[in-house]
């Protein structure tokens, strides 16, 4: 069995001591996952509660209802972060990286849970 050669982030996250926080909001890659569980575990009047929340003011789920300079200001933080030393990633990305192979059985099976 040949063995596929690690990504560069494979390789930085192995020299890492700490685990790797994602902390800018990826809740929205899962939303439909979350109102789903929302709605079973807590019923539909708390779902469009936090829908609600979630998506006021240009909330998580509510980028396309952002200003432009909302929009402007997210960028800027992203551009700091990078300039920090942070790697952003989507959770496509990581999937990716995980797998190692976008036609492989692992991702193939995962990724329609994440979109």
């Amino acid at each position: 069995m040949s063995k596929t050669a690690k990504t560069k982030s494979a390789r930085i996250r192995e020299s890492l001591s700490h685990p790797i926080i994602d902390g800018d909001g990826h809740i929205m890659e899962l939303g439909p996952v979350i109102m789903d569980y929302l709605k079973q575990s807590a019923g539909p009047r708390v779902a469009r509660r936090f829908e609600k929340i979630m998506t006021k003011d240009g909330g998580p789920w509510g980028w396309y209802a952002q200003s432009e300079k909302q929009r402007r200001d997210h960028e800027a933080a992203l551009a700091r972060l990078t300039g920090a030393g942070a790697i952003p990633l989507t959770v496509e990305m990581i999937l990716f990286e995980w797998t190692l192979n976008a036609d492989s059985a692992e991702f193939k099976s995962i990724l329609p849970i994440v979109k």
